[in-house]
């Protein structure tokens, strides 16, 4: 195993650390970690290209000026590369992913001043070196699979072991990735002497907590590829890579591009890890902000041309969950043309498990491909859109147990433009149809097919280092691995993740409920945090499941899995001030309270000259502040159905003329990038609101008109209503409600 690939993106660490097991997935892992690694570096080329053709036309987009002639040059060539448009990203396949990572490092080659991973260029042109060769082994070897090429049981470690070596090859000639990281940034962590944004590396098994200085700037809710050999250096990597919900769950994974599901390109399919994500572009761009179509729109100008035709085949195979040994069986393999196009020369190869035998009739469409590796075929000449065929396949299952027939891979050809039916120009492609689990039983058999659930738990700091103890206010995760160590597949999995009171779970669902079949294993995480010391015990409760019959199985669980919260009394200081003000104002027995905490304070630094603590609890007070006002803003807006964006914006030269050369430094909170509201953070021992909302007014007793600037534009949006924050504190009039009520 190569230990640097733990540096590697997660979408290709993860399918690696599996195949290092050598287990009955091998053969599968190393395949996944191939064609991951494969998509990951031609998106990376794409998106590379991408910033280029769209930085070139960035005056043009925002009405700054006349692009060069030079830079015209270069766009009307990106536009018009005949070996781009030729690939085509409709439909990806991994021999296009090849293609398209050859053809575009050697784009990127001729522009070597303007990429951000020049690495690429270097390491994959010419296309004719040991790399490419490795490369293209590999491509060789997963076609022959696909095809059906045998390999005897007596060959298969021989041969896997070769491949892995290969496969280590290739992943050490491309060592940069450890020197990037796929990171997404999703939070302004504000505090009375610093502004970051915290957000996280997906590398590894998993993600890693990143935090960088707010100043830095990097956009929130964006997937980018970030350079860790320069001080702060970033790439946009969407469309090709997005951070999206899988199909009917609310969990968000890392997702490959795969194909446009209709013509116009606005259902989009994309894979991970953990399962399929299906985006509707226009859905995907409300919620989260991303303008997908726009860079889809750029990516098509320079990789299609015009009139594509899409084709969307898709199928499954239809079988019993559950059959005896022996007995008479049939299953349907089911080929789905709808919402797509003509398809010409298709072939459909499946592979059954070793203990099928299958029974071919005269007439039968299907016939056998390879008797060693028990691999069929269908078939056809032509299957016309709209038509959706199915076809029985009867066999008998001679050996008990959990089975899985593998996805079947199809391929086929079709005219991808009306120009290309006149010449009769097919192109070619290759998918995978879903596939199907079965529970095989032998009602002799001693041995049952019962479902046997493991699970293992353990706290990790934010790094991943497994821990047993952290402080207050600390954030932590607790990982839950479940494992499916029966030889029958559970169903219906239901599990529910029990958080004590005082400890808040910050991201993560408390409530499971999974199919896992035989050896496999699930693993979740869950971050949680507490403000009160002490010993946390985390309870797993109503862990049930199912075997293939709907027997039910119920677990419990006795044994303590705890983690001690250390104290800390000057976090606990600042929860006190928090609590204190949520409501913005201090009454007398809160002030009596945060007075006798500052006596303890001053008691335990009397000899310590560089604590001071009316600073700390200035510094308190700001933190407390700005957590506050998040949690309203936050509150009010997920009431309404508002999605509200945070922002740091430094005002520049010429603002600042407007405030005696002082330039100031705000925290602005928009809805559809037009701000209502900020905070200037300026100076922390004085806190000032701005808000443009004139409701205000009349709850206001002691406001003025100052205007702080949202946006570094001279003429963009200004928040004109101002007020202090520290007269509120004391103030019998004001309250939560003079925020509530904007």
């Amino acid at each position: 195993m190569i230990k640097k690939v733990q540096n590697y993106p997660s979408i290709i660490a993860r399918p690696y650390i599996r195949a290092s097991k050598k287990d009955s997935q091998w053969k599968d892992n190393q395949r996944y970690t191939f064609e991951s690694l494969v998509t990951v570096l031609a998106s990376y080329a794409v998106s590379d290209l991408l910033n280029i053709y769209i930085n070139l036309r960035e005056p043009l987009e925002n009405g700054e000026g006349d692009i060069s002639e030079a830079d015209l040059e270069i766009i009307e060539s990106l536009k018009n590369t005949d070996n781009l448009k030729a690939i085509g990203l409709e439909q990806m396949s991994l021999g296009k992913w090849c293609a398209v990572l050859r053809e575009t490092t050697k784009i990127l080659k001729e522009h070597p001043d303007k990429c951000f991973l020049p690495e690429l260029y270097k390491l994959f042109q010419p296309p004719s070196n040991k790399l490419w060769d490795d490369i293209n082994t590999l491509v060789k070897q997963r076609n022959d699979d696909a095809h059906g090429v045998p390999i005897s049981d007596s060959e298969l470690t021989k041969v896997l072991t070769s491949r892995q070596e290969i496969l280590d090859r290739i992943l050490e000639q491309c060592s940069f990735l450890e020197n990037y990281s796929i990171s997404i940034f999703d939070k302004l962590v504000l505090k009375s002497n610093s502004q970051q944004v915290s957000g996280k590396s997906f590398i590894n098994d998993g993600h890693e907590s990143l935090i960088v200085p707010a100043e830095l700037e990097p956009p929130l809710g964006e997937i980018l590829l970030v350079n860790h050999n320069k001080k702060f250096a970033f790439m946009k990597l969407r469309p090709l890579i997005v951070y999206a919900p899988i199909n009917d769950q609310d969990s968000r994974q890392l997702s490959l591009y795969s194909k446009q599901l209709d013509k116009e390109g606005n259902q989009i399919h994309y894979l991970g890890v953990d399962g399929a994500v299906d985006i509707d572009i226009k859905s995907f761009d409300k919620k989260y902000n991303q303008s997908l179509a726009q860079r889809w729109k750029y990516i098509h100008e320079i990789y299609s041309e015009e009139d594509v035709l899409i084709p969307n085949l898709n199928g499954n195979i239809n079988v019993a969950s559950s059959i005896e040994i022996n007995e008479e069986n049939s299953l349907k393999v089911i080929l789905d043309n709808k919402n797509s196009i003509d398809v010409s020369n298709l072939n459909c190869l499946i592979t059954f498990p070793k203990s099928f035998e299958i029974t071919i009739d005269d007439g039968d469409p299907f016939k056998l491909k390879d008797g060693d590796s028990n691999t069929y075929e269908i078939n056809l000449d032509s299957l016309d859109t709209n038509v959706i065929k199915d076809y029985e396949i009867k066999f008998k299952a001679n050996e008990q147990g959990s089975v899985r027939i593998s996805a079947p891979h199809i391929e086929f050809q079709y005219f991808r433009t009306e120009a290309d039916s006149n010449i009769e120009k097919f192109t070619s492609f290759e998918a995978r149809l879903d596939g199907a689990s079965i529970e095989v039983i032998d009602p002799k058999s001693p041995d049952k097919m019962v479902p046997v659930i493991n699970v293992n738990r353990q706290y990790l700091a934010s790094d991943n280092t497994p821990i047993n103890n952290i402080e207050i206010g600390e954030n932590f995760l607790y990982e839950l691995s479940i494992t499916n160590i029966g030889i029958g597949a559970a169903r219906d999995l239901s599990i529910e993740v029990v958080f004590p009171e005082h400890l808040e779970l910050v991201e993560g669902v408390d409530e499971l409920l999974i199919n896992l079949n035989p050896s496999e294993t699930r693993s979740y995480r869950y971050l949680a945090s507490t403000k009160v010391p002490g010993q946390y015990k985390i309870h797993l409760r109503d862990l049930s499941y199912r075997d293939f019959e709907g027997n039910k199985y119920i677990s419990s669980f006795s044994d303590d899995f705890s983690i001690v919260v250390k104290s800390n009394i000057e976090k606990q200081f600042q929860f006190e001030l928090g609590d204190a003000i949520e409501d913005f104002t201090i009454d007398n027995f809160e002030k009596q309270k945060l007075d006798l905490r500052k006596e303890q304070l001053r008691e335990i630094y009397k000899n310590n000259d560089d604590i001071d603590i009316d600073d700390l609890f200035t510094q308190a007070l700001f933190d407390a502040s700005i957590k506050n006002i998040r949690n309203i803003v936050s509150t009010v807006s997920k009431k309404r159905g508002l999605e509200v964006t945070e922002k740091i914006i430094q005002e520049t030269k010429n603002q600042a003329k407007l405030n005696d050369d002082n330039a100031r430094k705000a925290l602005i909170f928009s809805i559809n990038e037009v701000p209502f509201f900020g905070v200037d953070i300026t100076n922390s021992e004085n806190i000032i609101f701005h808000s443009i909302d004139g409701k205000m007014i009349e709850n206001i007793h002691d406001f003025t008109y100052k205007i702080l600037f949202a946006s570094n534009a001279i003429s963009g949006y200004t928040l004109p209503l101002s007020m202090k924050y520290e007269p509120m504190l004391w103030s019998d009039e004001l309250d939560i409600d003079f925020f509530k009520s904007g």
